[in-house]
């Protein structure tokens, strides 16, 4: 039997509901007033750059994953996640085609 996951998105990330919804339940929240109560007993969040990630964010959670919607890491502690094996994925050269334009 697979467990559910429980899902926090930033409401701003386009298809967030649509795509992981499939996947657990998904609460979508205001990434920019994120904050540990908002995110205690989340397994998956979904973020762009205007959550901070960081131990003050995730300490005492149970978040396993960490997504970010943004081509940079300048808002996530990348060695917090490491040490705490919070696994962490971005998306380099999301934005290319603005970059270009």
């Amino acid at each position: 039997v697979v467990e559910s996951l429980f899902i926090t998105a930033d409401e701003q990330i386009p298809l967030a509901e649509k795509v992981f919804s499939k996947f657990g339940n998904i609460n979508l929240v205001d990434g920019r007033y994120i904050d540990r109560n908002k995110i205690k007993n989340t397994d998956v969040l979904l973020v762009r750059s205007v959550t901070k990630i960081n131990k003050s964010l995730l300490e005492n959670t149970k978040v396993k994953f960490v997504g970010s919607a943004t081509s940079g890491v300048d808002h996530v502690d990348v060695d917090y996640l490491d040490k705490s094996n919070i696994s962490f994925s971005y998306a380099p050269g999301s934005n290319a085609n603005s970059v270009a334009e």
